[in-house]
């Protein structure tokens, strides 16, 4: 399998069943109305909060799952991350993007989680799917569950960079700024990371 950023971007993560989130039911809402609803809880509405919660619940969730391996403790870190993001909130620079905004507090929940606790970086395998599907639609469910399953066996932060790129559809610049890197850095990673899953399925196919 030859793996280009094309063939990684769209897939699904596995084949579930459940209905797919497409990149087009993700942006219905535009990023102006996002921005609109971010201002207006930076400004102290726990009703744009709220609805803002609700559309990123998902992703968030999902995200966690993927870094804690534990359905409970992403639902905790989940919950943990939309208190401290609504705390924080009149701190919110409106010229800032939301979303990764609200990634890169998941992901300090997650690496605080990690301390706390002294897990080691390894990724579960039995990670529950269906309540995040990633941003991007399926080529082939079979060749997703595949290429997911071979970049959790990559270092944690490949599979981040990775995961935020193209199961969130990130862009580059948004995916570097959630890992708290520069876009160079993160384009570095993106790059180890796509050549150490083509050594995998090479040497898989020998």
């Amino acid at each position: 399998m030859e793996l280009t950023a094309s063939t990684f971007n769209p897939i699904l993560l596995a084949n579930t069943g459940e209905k797919t989130v497409t990149h087009e039911t993700k942006t219905a809402v535009s990023d102006e109305a996002i921005a609109e609803l971010a201002a207006r809880a930076g400004a102290g509405s726990i009703d744009a909060f709220e609805e803002l919660a609700l559309r990123f619940e998902p992703r968030i969730y999902g995200f966690l799952c993927r870094h804690v391996g534990n359905a409970q403790d992403a639902q905790d870190l989940t919950q943990e991350t939309f208190v401290r993001a609504w705390r924080g909130m009149h701190r919110f620079d409106p010229k800032r993007e939301f979303a990764t905004w609200l990634f890169v507090i998941a992901r300090r929940a997650a690496a605080n989680h990690f301390r706390a606790r002294r897990f080691h970086d390894e990724l579960n395998d039995d990670l529950p799917d269906a309540a995040a599907q990633p941003a991007a639609s399926a080529a082939s469910g079979d060749d997703a569950d595949r290429l997911w399953r071979a970049a959790k066996r990559l270092k944690p932060r490949f599979y981040e960079a990775l995961w935020l790129r193209y199961g969130e559809d990130f862009s580059l610049g948004q995916t570097a700024r959630v890992m708290g890197l520069t876009t160079i850095h993160a384009k570095v990673i993106l790059h180890r990371a796509r050549k150490e899953l083509a050594r995998h399925f090479k040497r898989e196919a020998l």
